[in-house]
């Protein structure tokens, strides 16, 4: 939900004012083994030791701006309703609803509630996602190529669509869709409802009726806490009310969002930054930290419980997740809270429906994931103890099966400390027949030069690196350096690695004098660069404007829709960059330029999506990588993503 105090309105650029509510926009936003969102629960220990328990025979609604029906990630987990025969025009299931297959629009009061937002979306990936790959999307977001889950992944989904395209909503929706779930909810087995939005202190009483007949029917419903930050227990409703679950954010850091409402009375804390599938195509964006998505993984998680003991009432529900949660100590409020843990909230379900719990997976088997949790980005350094996660035999071989040097990491890689100011921290005792594995994320294909900073007292060895199995480099090798801690940096040109991920190994192949390759260090990859034209421009002296400002020395007023046109410039022999001087405030970072050949709908040759700069008066160099182009060519940009692109002092190809 948004940064927006209890109770406030949120009127878009002044336009509005009205007894709507407003949330935080998702696809507009700046992009920021298991993904560490699913790991920080415990998501992953869950479906290890509890493959069975994912929320299957359950149904979950989500109160929210609808789902998208077309993605992958959330193919088949989508309710449908039994009573309903899908186009005939009758309300079969006599349920005031005709045709309502999968859900409702409270919106446009339809049987289609198709996400046109992306937050309910978001939040329904959280509650019941299939397994997915982070992959990334096509607006620059590169994805960290892990893996995610809903939390309840064997549930389905009611998508009740109460949140505009706009991200308005009225509270009076809001109490419609929960008078649909009282009528319905023993009809459906609905265990649990998720409510990542603010009705303010008026809904709140508008729709406490409601609430409290799910309270005592044992339905579960979880909310959001509040995205403003405060530290007394103001809170957010229904999650300041009776009868909801309280949900605050943790950062990627494991610790409370700076964002989260907070104070002796919230529930229970839930990570709520991280990546989510798109509402369109089959993309995945990054989420900045909100309580709206670390709601929908309490909501699932009461899912789990119901599935182990259908009689669970929501006080015992909610004991559970408190009981069996993490203590997070947050320094803001100086008090601690409870952080949802899956796997533990499962084991004590069972203890306390006196039930046991089914035996343990067996163990999977060990798999790689890169040690930072993404792929390491080359052109780039890969620091050589940074090795992929995965063990003996899957990330790394050692001819020891301990570390010697005791330093960094645990395992059998031996690594000790140096006083090299490039590198704190190396691979020594290495020995032909040793290996370490890197995954690695080429954005382009080309050729690049390799540096490796080494040490060795006496003639090292020879090594190469490998690209998915193929040898890229041939024979490199370690020279006497004068000691085991003085060190060099050995070269080696025009090496070419192909565009996409890839698995980088490092192959230690013959022994030096000390019977040993030599001490690593690092390993860096340099893109080749040829000589290229340059051109600066002023934004001002735009050919012509589509819905901007000419200023003296900047355009101003850019939104979504606008462009602006530069006939005949000269690229010369070739640009592959562009660089914008560029002004925007927090509130509206993360809307794109495009950069376009030939007019306002022409060919793209780079995307890029504009950064915090500090305000509209502070211009910041913010640079991409193009699609080559030469010669005299007419070059637009167009803005899009919302209002208040940027302010545009000037820009420059090269």
């Amino acid at each position: 939900m948004r940064n927006t105090k209890n109770g406030k309105k949120f009127a878009k650029n002044g336009q509005k004012n009205n007894v709507t509510f407003g949330l935080e926009s998702l696809e507009d936003r700046k992009l920021l083994a298991w993904g560490a969102y699913d790991q920080m629960m415990d998501l992953d220990q869950l479906a290890a030791k509890y493959p069975t328990i994912d929320g299957r025979g359950t149904v979950i609604v989500d109160i929210d701006s609808g789902i998208s029906f077309t993605h992958p990630a959330l193919a088949g987990r989508i309710w449908t309703n039994p009573g309903e025969v899908a186009g005939n025009g009758i309300d079969d299931d006599k349920d005031g609803k005709i045709d309502d297959v999968h859900g409702w629009d409270f919106v446009q009061n339809d049987n289609t509630p198709t996400d046109d937002q992306g937050h309910g979306t978001y939040t329904a990936s959280v509650l019941a996602s299939n397994t997915w790959i982070n992959t990334g999307n096509s607006r620059g977001y590169a994805g960290d190529g892990a893996t995610y889950r809903g939390v309840a992944s064997g549930a389905k989904v009611i998508p009740l669509k109460v949140i505009d395209g706009n991200l308005q909503y009225f509270p009076s929706n809001v109490e419609k869709a929960l008078q649909w779930v009282v009528a319905n909810h023993a009809r459906y087995n609905i265990v649990a409802v998720n409510l990542s939005l603010n009705v303010g202190a008026d809904g709140n009483t508008q729709i406490n009726d409601e609430m409290k007949s799910l309270y005592d029917a044992g339905v579960f419903v979880a909310a959001s806490s509040g995205n403003w930050g405060s530290i007394n227990n103001d809170f957010a409703y229904p999650a300041g009310g009776v009868y909801a679950m309280s949900s605050g954010a943790l950062d990627e850091t494991g610790a409370l969002a700076g964002i989260t409402c907070r104070g002796s009375a919230l529930d229970i804390v839930s990570p709520g930054e991280g990546p989510y599938p798109s509402r369109t195509g089959a993309e995945y964006w990054y989420g900045e930290p909100a309580t709206s998505f670390s709601t929908p993984s309490v909501t699932a998680a009461a899912a789990l419980l119901k599935q182990i003991n259908p009689a669970f009432t929501v006080p015992q529900m909610q004991s559970i997740l408190r009981d069996s949660g993490s203590t997070i100590y947050d320094p803001i409020s100086k008090l601690n809270y409870k952080g949802l843990d899956l796997d533990n909230a499962v084991a004590l379900g069972f203890t306390r429906a006196g039930t046991t719990a089914p035996p343990p997976a067996p163990a999977p088997a060990p798999t790689q994931s890169p040690f930072s949790g993404k792929p390491i980005s080359l052109p780039g350094t890969i620091q050589i103890e940074d090795f992929d996660n995965g063990g003996e035999g899957v990330s790394y071989h050692d001819t020891t099966s301990t570390n010697q040097g005791g330093a960094y990491r645990s395992g059998a890689v031996d690594m000790e400390t140096n006083t090299d100011p490039a590198g704190a921290v190396n691979v020594g005792w290495t020995k032909a027949g040793e290996w370490l594995e890197y995954t690695v994320n080429v954005p382009a294909a080309g050729s690049y030069d390799l540096s490796a900073r080494v040490a060795s007292n006496g003639a090292g060895g020879n090594f190469h690196i490998n690209i998915d199995g193929v040898n890229k480099s041939g024979t490199l090798g370690v020279p006497a350096t004068g000691g085991w801690n003085t060190w060099t940096t050995i070269t080696h040109k025009g090496i070419s690695l192909p565009a996409g991920q890839h698995v980088l190994r490092v192959a230690m192949d013959l022994n030096g004098v000390n019977s040993m390759i030599g001490n690593l260090n690092w390993i860096k990859f340099t893109a080749v660069t040829t000589a290229s034209s340059s051109l600066n421009v002023q934004a001002e002296s735009a050919s012509a404007l589509g819905g901007i400002t000419r200023n003296l020395t900047n355009l101003g007023n850019v939104d979504d829709g606008d462009w602006a046109q530069y006939k005949g410039l000269n690229l010369g022999a070739g640009v592959s960059h562009f660089a914008v001087k560029v002004a925007v405030a927090a509130v509206n970072a993360g809307h794109q330029i495009q950069v376009r050949q030939g007019s306002t709908t022409g060919k793209i040759l780079g995307t890029l999506t504009v950064q915090n700069t500090g305000g509209y008066g502070v211009f910041v160099e913010q640079s991409i990588a193009l699609s080559a182009i030469s010669g005299i060519q007419d070059i637009y940009l167009t803005f899009s993503g919302g209002y208040g692109v940027g302010n545009i002092d000037s820009f420059r190809f090269w």
